[in-house]
Parts: C-alpha cells; structure tokens; sequence
C-alpha cells in the first residue's frame, strides 16, 4: 500500500499522513498550527464585528481602508521608480504618496489617481503639490494626466462616505488587492492610469472618474 505524505502547514517539512486530519509534523508544528488558527479567529471575528457595528470602528475601519487602498496602489505601479525621485529601491520600504495631501485636501485621501508609489524619504519631506512629484507626474504620464490630476481637488471637494459604507469600500478594496497580489504584473503608463480609473470605480468612492 502506497504511504500518503504532504507537506506540513507550518515548517513545509514533508511527512507521512496517518489520517485526513493530519496536518502537523509534530508536536510543536501542531501547537504553532493551533496558535495561528486561533489568531485567524480572532482577527475574523474582530472584523466582523467592524462590519456589524461599524459606527463604533469609524477610526479603525478609516485606518485599513487607507492602508489598503496605499498598498493597491503600490502594486500598481510595480516595478516603478518613486513618483519623487530616481529611486528603483526605498527603505526601509516603499509609500503610498499622496499628490494632494491628506491634511490639505481629504476629499482625495483614498483617490487612486492621488496615490503612487514613493519611497518613505520622499513621502516624509512631501508636502502635497510639490515640484519634485509635478516633474514625476507628468514625466511618467504626460502633461494630460498630470492637468487631469491636479483637477480632482475641484471634482471632489467634499468626501462623500458614511460610515456604513466604508466595510463594503475596504471588502472590495482588499478582493482588489488580492487579485494584484496573485497578478503580480507590471504595467504600462497607460494600463496603470486605466486601473487607477477601473479599481476607484470598484471600490466606489470616486464615481465620477
């Protein structure tokens, strides 16, 4: 009879099966194992409490939709140099730099089309329409783009997104996400304008674009 192995769930040692249940190596695998499925648990039922009682999580569900929306737009623009600078590498790591930024204009905070891809140097001494990111815009997307940019403050003066809103926002943000991850692609000038447009149309913030 043929001996079933897989690969263990946390050390990816491989071992052989002695059930359909049997996941771990040994024992301190299976400790390691039981310890992150409870922490998944948690980390579940905390998010669904965000979601049911989001009226009481306004800062925190703000906080991970900004984070995540950050984050689609650095994949986006993988592989690319900073809107700011020259740098192809940051550390300690990369930024999602706002154009416009959050203290002077929040109407924009989770616009795509005002997030690309800096290193955190430049996104610290930024200071929202600088020369630095002008001459980054319209050198990576042209002189069009760039007028089009600078135009949203006017579009959308005012952030339209009730409290309510923001779990269904950020669960449509972070299945984005995910589709990027799994992408994992590099994209033309062009293509990343158009999936700025696209994934701001899909979480559904900025209806307008």
């Amino acid at each position: 009879m043929k001996t079933k192995t897989r690969l263990c769930k946390i050390c990816r040692t491989r071992f052989e099966v002695k059930s359909n249940t049997h996941w771990y190596c040994d024992f301190d695998c299976a400790m390691e194992g039981l310890k992150k499925e409870k922490e998944k648990k948690a980390k579940s039922i905390q998010r669904n409490k965000r979601t049911t009682h989001s009226h009481l999580y306004i800062k925190e569900n703000k906080a991970d939709l900004q984070t995540t929306i950050n984050h689609i737009a650095r994949l986006i623009d993988k592989d690319c140099r900073c809107i700011d600078c020259d740098r192809t590498e940051a550390k300690p790591c990369w930024d999602g730099g706002h154009f416009k930024s959050r203290g002077s204009t929040p109407s924009l905070r989770y616009n795509l089309h005002n997030i690309f891809k800096q290193t955190r140097y430049c996104n610290s001494k930024s200071e929202g329409n600088k020369e630095d990111y002008d001459k980054g815009l319209k050198d990576m997307y042209g002189e069009d783009y760039y007028v089009y940019v600078v135009s949203l403050e006017k579009k959308y003066n005012v952030l339209h997104l009730p409290h309510n809103e923001i779990p269904e926002a950020l669960k449509s943000a972070r299945k984005i996400l995910r589709e990027l991850k799994k992408l994992d692609q590099s994209y033309t000038p062009e293509h990343r304008i158009r999936l700025r447009t696209e994934y701001n149309k899909r979480i559904g913030i900025y209806k307008k674009d």
